[in-house]
């Protein structure tokens, strides 16, 4: 096997591993940030005060 292919695959694995995890992680992130918004008394999300 060719060592140029190999590192394309492994490469193409991590990168694929690394979007899975930002898609389980950014979810939690954006939600702890709009509950500390709404608990802050700014009862708007929209708002970038």
């Amino acid at each position: 096997m060719n060592p140029k292919y190999a590192f394309f695959i492994w490469s193409s694995y991590a990168l694929t591993a690394l979007v899975l995890l930002w898609n389980l992680i950014s979810p939690a992130l954006t939600r702890k940030a709009l509950l500390n918004k709404i608990s802050a008394g700014n009862g708007d999300p929209e708002s970038d005060e």
